[in-house]
């Protein structure tokens, strides 16, 4: 049985652009020996760490989404794990009913604040608090 999929990578921050597409290039070879498909994949840049992961400060962010068998998923979480390159990785199922989040998901909408540019009222924008700021 096919199910969906989404994984969110850290690759280490030292990978130009063609080193990254070459990592994800091996990912999608993994998904489709096993019969799978790689529906989206979205890199994110180089963002710093909140904290250091194997010596390292920065890394490049990835999503990718593709369906697949529990098979495919056991193997490419062990490919992951052993890949130099991969600082972290999560793979998740995911739920037909959940709503898209990933950036650049709807390229037609922008987040905005409730009320146009403000934010909602409240003390320190935070709706249901009011009362002097301290």
């Amino acid at each position: 049985m096919e199910y969906s999929y989404e994984s969110v990578l850290v690759f280490v921050g030292d990978l130009d652009e063609n080193a990254v597409k070459a990592q994800i290039d091996k990912i999608n070879a993994v998904v489709t020996n096993h019969g799978g498909e790689l529906t989206r994949s979205d890199v994110w840049g180089r963002r710093q760490l909140s904290f250091r992961i194997k010596k390292r400060t920065s890394g490049i962010y990835a999503m990718l989404q593709f369906t697949g068998d529990k098979a495919l998923v056991a193997d490419l979480d062990r490919q992951l794990r052993i890949n130099e390159n991969v600082l972290r990785h999560m793979i998740v199922a995911r739920d037909k009913f959940a709503p898209d989040l990933a950036p650049g998901a709807h390229p037609d909408e922008s987040f905005s604040f409730a009320t146009g540019d403000e934010p909602a009222e409240g003390f320190d924008g935070a709706p249901g608090i009011s009362g002097p700021a301290v």
